[in-house]
């Protein structure tokens, strides 16, 4: 089954459980640890 969507070329459409998926990797992706660099072998 198709579903006619009017949205420009360059604008992504996503079904809603991808567009969910999407946002759970971008805020696993955002989460970023702080790191001790005197811990870093030189």
């Amino acid at each position: 089954m198709r579903i006619g969507v009017n949205a420009p070329k360059n604008v992504s459409i996503h079904r809603k459980e991808i567009h969910l998926e999407i946002q759970d990797e971008n805020k696993k992706a955002a989460d970023v640890k702080k790191v001790n660099l005197k811990n870093l072998p030189k």
